[in-house]
Parts: structure tokens; sequence; C-alpha cells
């Protein structure tokens, strides 16, 4: 897999007020530290520092959190 990149990769947030899926590119939500949910207009905040890259491990020792 040389020369790829997650940035393009889109993951999906979910509302915590209506659970409305929004899909927003990893490369978007590494700039921003809010959205606005479209289905019921609350925001969101979002910490991009809490991503994980695939195969690092949680802090358990669990690859999957």
């Amino acid at each position: 897999m040389s020369g790829s990149s997650y940035e393009d990769d889109e993951i999906g947030i979910i509302c915590p007020a209506c659970e409305y899926e929004i899909r927003k590119s990893i490369g978007w939500i590494r700039k921003h530290t809010q959205i606005e949910c479209p289905g019921c207009g609350q925001r969101i905040d979002i910490e991009s520092r809490n991503f994980r890259m695939p195969g690092r491990t949680g802090g358990n020792g669990d690859p999957s959190r």
C-alpha cells in the first residue's frame, strides 16, 4: 500500500441527539472541531486527536478501540 493515504477515506459520525449518520473524510475531520447535524441542527464537537491509525492499539491493548 505504498503512497496510500487515509485522508480521503470517509467515516460516519453519529449525532447523539437524533442518531443521523454524517459521513466526512478523515482529512475534513482533522481540519474541523465541530460539525452541524443536517438531521436536527445540533452542533457536535469532534476531536481528531482521538482518531487512531489502523493497526495501533487503544489504551488497553485492544486494537478495536
